[in-house]
């Protein structure tokens, strides 16, 4: 078995991680660990803007459609950058749960 990931997973990843790169920067995490709110309106549009709270859901059901292994790079660039808001436990738990 092949376990490397592809070029488009890759890309993929990339992507996520330059994004989150730029909404999670450390004074952005300051400021809203310092305030009331539980996320950022604004990284959270951004996020679900690009559809990726449904990386899991079948294209039939409106998601991405994406796997497991396509998935874990997203999780890991999700930690990486300390993303506060709940995209991973969404898009790996709720909506598939919901879309099933």
């Amino acid at each position: 078995m092949d376990f490397r990931f592809t070029d488009e997973q890759q890309m993929m990843a990339e992507s996520v991680r330059a994004l989150l790169a730029d909404l999670c920067r450390p004074e952005d995490l300051r400021r809203l660990a310092a305030s009331d709110a539980a996320r950022d309106a604004a990284r959270w549009d951004a996020i679900v803007g690009l559809g990726l709270q449904g990386a899991l859901v079948p294209e039939a059901r409106g998601g991405l459609g994406l796997g497991a292994a396509d998935f874990v790079l997203i999780a890991e660039a999700c930690g990486y950058a300390c993303l506060p808001e709940p995209l991973v436990e969404n898009a790996s738990v709720a909506l598939p749960l919901l879309a099933a």
